[in-house]
């Protein structure tokens, strides 16, 4: 058990070190909190940034995407719009009359004036001289040294081919060259129809693609020229955004660009919205916190009062196992199933076993006795006598054994004595009592009657230094038997053969005859006695002998505790609930606080310093107390000590008696003295 008490301390001990150590102060932790909520904020609203921003250029690029298809498209219906034309050159070569020529050149006016995407168109042989065009004033120009030709002229049939915008020689503006191959690839290739793609043709665009006017749209070839932007004079910053997308089978790519504060409406007041559910979350988690840390603090102080419980509990089991192995009599305790053993060593002693087993067994074999009896029994008790057939010393081993009732089963619990032992004390008692009556008191009396006698007659022929030895002889005889007469009445009240005849004996005869018997004795020592004055005329159901020797033993040791040529008082007076207080008042030191229970006991220790001290047998308060009582009264002191006085002369002890009024006793004229 503790083994058990001693590991579960521990254990306690260290969870409430764990518990301390994760404590921590309140301004400390609603500041790392306050901080984690700033860099939770931080994070939330940087990644929601980049969010924002990733989105916006996910946006651009998908409008850059649909400008290019808008863009590829509108090649597309040019290339279907040429497609006829293009097949009637591959397949009769370019016009070779005049009527043929002018034929030919209503026809391009004609595909111009139905084309939104062509508004010049030329048709270039395959030496690179612009043969016919829209714009006359081409005609015969060489472009041969042109990419989009050299170019157009190798590509495949039926495809065109997009380059870089160029300085247009008519115009001097820039312009973005398409080109479209006449026939197949190859010697029979006679040439390739050609246009341009000017500002006008990206702005219609523009409007077809129902682009946000507030971004910027710029065509822009691979080698950094811009084809065509919708910049119109605003200054672009390093805080604008863009994305492009490469134009198909052209080396050109469409820039779509906004100022970085048109992608991120919304998120100022997304980052409040931010803000202010962390400032909840934060105080909600401040103060859940704050009343975890309550909690943990009243956990931590819960864990520290069970680690105090636990060392006052094994406190409390070593005392327990010193108490129950010390202890006189022999004690086991066992259940049914062998979990609960344990013997003391009187009860091994007495069985004669050097284990706790053994012991156990021995007393278990007369459980059965409990079913014999009635288990159901209230009292659940049953007592025998425990034979020890190897064991032949003269002992007579008794066992008185209860059974509880618990939760896991009945436990046993056994209480071993030799009642031999006991009667053999017993009988030793007796016979020591007896001797003292007959062996001490016989001859003490006599000797203490001679001794009386001898002074009497012969007191006046003896000098002083014999009669001294006389009178000290005298002294201590009578010291003696007053010692005998206590220890014979100490043993009448523990025998209850204390011989108590009550009779109705005034308050005041009482007090009047202590005073007679005690008076000359009060001389000796130089203190005066009286009787205060009136005694109530009231009557106590009492035994006149026994009351002289309690009032004999009150006066008697208040005259030798209080010093010379001061007064010991005695008085009587009648409470309203009819009860009679006699008490007896010195001046003497008083009694100190550590010992004004001892002193009722038998054999009290001394309750002065030895200077103080006045000897005696340390039995008469004892017997006062029990004389008293056994009449139906109490006694009762009340005392100050010197330590405690607060003027010289007011220590002092009063020694009260309390006994029960009898019927009043009818008044007298003259008062006993």
């Amino acid at each position: 058990m503790s083994e058990t008490l001693d590991s579960f301390r521990t254990s306690m001990h260290g969870l409430s070190g764990r518990l301390k150590e994760r404590t921590f102060r309140p301004v400390i932790y609603v500041g790392l909190r306050s901080s984690a909520l700033l860099v939770f904020v931080g994070i939330v609203i940087f990644f929601d940034y980049k969010r924002s921003i990733a989105a916006g250029e996910e946006r651009l690029a998908h409008v850059a995407s649909q400008f290019n298809q808008t863009f590829t498209g509108s090649l597309g219906i040019a290339t279907a719009q040429l497609f006829d034309l293009n097949e009637e050159l591959a397949r009769n070569g370019l016009p070779q009359t005049a009527m043929q020529q002018n034929q030919f050149d209503e026809r391009l006016v004609q595909i111009t004036d139905n084309s939104d995407q062509l508004k010049t168109v030329l048709v270039v042989d395959d030496e690179g001289i612009i043969r016919f065009s829209t714009s006359p004033s081409l005609i015969g120009i060489s472009v041969a040294d042109r990419a989009y030709f050299k170019k157009g002229m190798a590509s495949d049939n039926g495809t065109f081919v997009v380059e870089s915008p160029i300085i247009s020689r008519a115009t001097g503006s820039y312009v973005t060259p398409i080109a479209w191959p006449i026939g197949e690839a190859g010697p029979s290739r006679s040439g390739v129809i050609a246009s341009s793609l000017e500002e006008a043709y990206f702005e219609t665009l523009l409007e077809e693609t129902r682009i946000d006017q507030r971004m910027v749209v710029e065509v822009v070839a691979d080698d950094g020229s811009v084809a065509f932007s919708s910049n119109k004079g605003v200054e672009r910053t390093r805080w604008w955004v863009e994305a492009s997308t490469s134009i198909l089978n052209a080396p050109l790519a469409t820039r779509v660009a906004t100022p970085r504060s048109e992608l991120l409406d919304g998120f100022a007041l997304r980052s409040l919205l931010t803000a202010a559910m962390a400032v909840v979350l934060f105080t909600s988690a401040i103060v859940a916190g704050l009343q975890a840390q309550k909690r943990l603090a009243l956990l931590t102080r819960a864990f520290q009062v069970s680690e105090q419980a636990a060392k006052k509990a094994n406190d409390a089991a070593r005392q327990f196992q010193a108490v129950f192995q010390n202890v006189e009599d022999g004690i086991v305790i066992f259940d049914d199933k062998a979990s609960i053993m344990d013997a003391n060593r009187r009860a091994r002693d007495l069985l004669q076993v050097n284990n706790i087993v053994s012991a156990v067994e021995i007393v278990k074999s007369y459980t059965e006795l409990f079913k014999l009896n009635g288990r159901g029994e209230e009292s659940n008790r049953v007592s025998f006598k425990v034979e020890l057939p190897e064991i032949n010393d003269g002992r007579d081993i008794r066992c008185r054994m209860d059974m509880i009732e618990t939760v896991t089963g009945p436990v046993y619990f056994g209480v071993l004595t030799d009642v031999g032992a006991e009667e053999r004390l017993t009988n030793t008692r007796l016979r020591f009592i007896e001797s003292i009556n007959h062996e001490l008191r016989t001859p003490l009396t006599s000797l203490s009657g001679s001794l009386d006698v001898y002074l009497a007659r012969f007191g006046k022929d003896l000098n002083a230094s014999g009669k001294k030895l006389i009178e000290l002889a005298k002294g201590n005889a009578d010291r003696l038997l007053i010692l005998v007469n206590d220890i014979l009445t100490l043993h009448a009240v523990d025998q209850k053969g204390l011989s108590i005849s009550k009779k109705e004996i005034g308050a005041d005869v009482v007090l009047s005859d202590a005073v007679a018997n005690l008076r000359g004795y009060a001389d000796s020592f130089g203190v005066n006695l009286e009787i205060e004055r009136p005694v109530p005329n009231v009557n106590i159901s009492a035994d006149p002998n026994r009351m002289q020797q309690v009032m004999g033993n009150l006066i008697s040791n208040a005259i030798k505790y209080s010093p010379r040529g001061e007064t010991v008082m005695v008085g009587a007076s009648l409470s309203e609930n009819k009860t009679v207080t006699l008490w007896c008042r010195d001046k003497g030191p008083g009694i100190p606080v550590h010992s004004r229970t001892s002193i009722f006991e038998r054999f009290a220790p001394p309750a002065h310093d030895h200077e103080r001290q006045v000897t005696g047998t340390g039995l008469g308060l004892a017997i006062a107390r029990e004389l008293v009582e056994r009449q139906g009264g109490k006694l009762l002191l009340k005392t100050i000590h010197t330590s405690e006085a607060i003027d010289d002369g007011a220590s002092g002890s009063t020694f009260i008696v309390k006994m029960p009024a009898a019927t009043k006793l009818p008044r007298v004229e003259e008062e006993k003295t």
